[in-house]
């Protein structure tokens, strides 16, 4: 991890851009940071910054997102740096920056997850937008993101500032009583998939499975242990819950268990026995507390998704041959309440808020960026 930035003390603007909930995840540590330490942070009034927004943000709102509407909230905003994330699909906030770079203003990207970094630059159609900093969360994500083409002098590793309230919570925290048996607890946490990137090879992002597909083989290989396991099935917040209640029910078969209530706030990890997901950042934040962890992507098609099963201590199960096996294995692995053990890497996501605030600074205050 690239330590320390430099912190530049003169106050600037600095206008927010995010579409998905991920993006926006990533940056809400950094906006109310910003402004707490006195900084004019301007909050593009879209996408899920607008849904999980504090009530003193200061928006910046387009009549809509064609050139000469963000031409228009640029002249009126003046920002002196722009921090954005990106998006698979949405691409409001590539597009503005985009035109700020045209205009002169620095802009600073800012990666959420492990997944197209190239194309992300390019949802609204034109060539690769080049940000003057491609912030990502550790050095895989630098690498893979270089290996696809993004300019290797614009990467900084940062860590992934959604992590750092948590991280710096579990870094803190003493330890928990010990949960008094009873069945395994088991979070899923589930995604929408074949909404978000297709359900067969007819699209080009399809990853080779559903999340209906990966409930079904979960639900089966859980069978045998249903006396002894208690699911809880977490809906992405941008998942439809019915359809992920309607396709538990269908499976549940003799489990115990219960669809969560779908939320767009943090859920704590720390109260399960293990974590079970597809590619989500979850798992990853699981991985990084000492949780658990498997990786259940049967038939998986993209690399990119692999890079959750190179870490020590998280199971990726990527065919549906011998799965039911792995799972069952693992299940009477767990530990109840087994002890915390946070990683390393943790320390270096606690700061990332603070890496990236540092690093918009910096560009905000130079001609070009080191």
């Amino acid at each position: 991890m690239q330590q320390p930035f430099n912190t530049v003390s003169m106050t600037k603007k600095i206008l927010f851009a995010a579409g998905d909930v991920g993006g926006a995840r990533a940056l809400i540590p950094v906006i109310r940071t910003a402004s707490q330490r006195g900084h004019d942070a301007l909050v593009l009034r879209h996408g899920y910054l607008a849904r999980e927004s504090d009530a003193q943000w200061q928006w910046a709102v387009p009549t809509n997102f064609e050139n000469t509407a963000l031409d228009s909230l640029l002249d009126i905003t003046i920002p002196d740096v722009v921090i954005f994330a990106s998006s698979v699909k949405d691409s409001a906030a590539l597009s503005l920056a985009r035109r700020a770079q045209m205009r002169g203003i620095k802009v600073l990207h800012v990666l959420d997850s492990w997944t197209a970094y190239l194309s992300r630059m390019q949802t609204d159609g034109k060539s690769a937008l080049s940000p003057d900093i491609y912030a990502v969360m550790d050095t895989l994500a630098a690498e893979a993101a270089e290996a696809e083409g993004i300019s290797r002098g614009s990467i900084r590793i940062t860590g992934q500032p959604s992590l750092s309230d948590n991280m710096q919570s579990f870094l803190t925290a003493s330890e928990t009583k010990p949960r008094q048996g009873g069945p395994k607890q088991i979070l899923f946490v589930s995604e929408p998939i074949g909404d978000d990137q297709g359900s067969s090879d007819e699209s080009p992002f399809y990853r080779g499975y559903t999340e209906p597909e990966v409930v079904q083989l979960l639900c089966r290989a859980l069978q045998p242990l249903a006396e002894h396991v208690y699911l809880s099935l977490l809906p992405h917040p941008r998942e439809d819950e019915a359809k992920l209640a309607d396709i538990w029910q269908k499976n549940r078969g003799a489990l115990q268990g219960a669809v969560l209530p779908k939320s767009i706030t943090a859920t704590p990890l720390r109260p399960y026995d293990g974590i079970i997901g597809m590619a989500s950042i979850l798992l990853y934040e699981a991985w990084l507390i000492g949780r658990p962890t498997l990786s259940l992507q049967p038939g998986l098609q993209l690399q990119s998704l692999r890079q959750i099963g190179v870490r020590a201590g998280v199971l990726l199960v990527d065919s549906v041959e011998g799965a039911e096996a792995k799972i069952q294995d693992w299940i009477e692995m767990l530990e109840i309440d087994s002890p915390i053990v946070i990683r390393a890497e943790a320390k270096a996501h606690a700061k990332a808020t603070q890496n990236v605030l540092s690093l918009a600074l910096e560009l905000a205050n130079t001609d070009t960026c080191d």
